[in-house]
């Protein structure tokens, strides 16, 4: 399970949770559609209320509501959101580099069973 810190609100997140992995996936999915429907928008005010609402709702689908409030307070910053979304992408996936790990160790004694 990983567990860490931003912005001094500590957060912990299951990715080898089946649930939790598709809540994980769906988030990324809606953040990556947005992005894709604000590419021709003008407007930045626009663009930065429709990728930082992408990343609260992630953010509150992953920790529960009202976790978006903790960490970025009544600020809707770009700059703010897109750093905190980097940061839970770069420490959940390190459970997962976790589980490929284990899955190597179990298939060396399958291999030597073989042999």
């Amino acid at each position: 399970m990983a567990k860490f810190t931003i912005n001094g609100t500590e957060l912990e997140f299951d990715i080898l949770d089946a649930d939790k992995a598709a809540l994980y996936e769906t988030g990324i999915e809606n953040i990556e559609r947005v992005s894709n429907e604000v590419k021709n928008e003008q407007k930045l005010s626009v663009i930065i209320r429709k990728q930082c609402n992408a990343i609260f709702d992630f953010v509150n689908m992953l920790f529960g509501e009202g976790t978006d409030k903790k960490l970025f307070g009544d600020s809707t910053n770009l700059a703010a959101c897109m750093e905190v979304y980097f940061k839970i992408l770069e420490e959940i996936p390190k459970d997962r580099v976790l589980l490929d790990n284990i899955a190597k160790k179990a298939q060396k004694p399958a291999a030597k069973k073989r042999a």
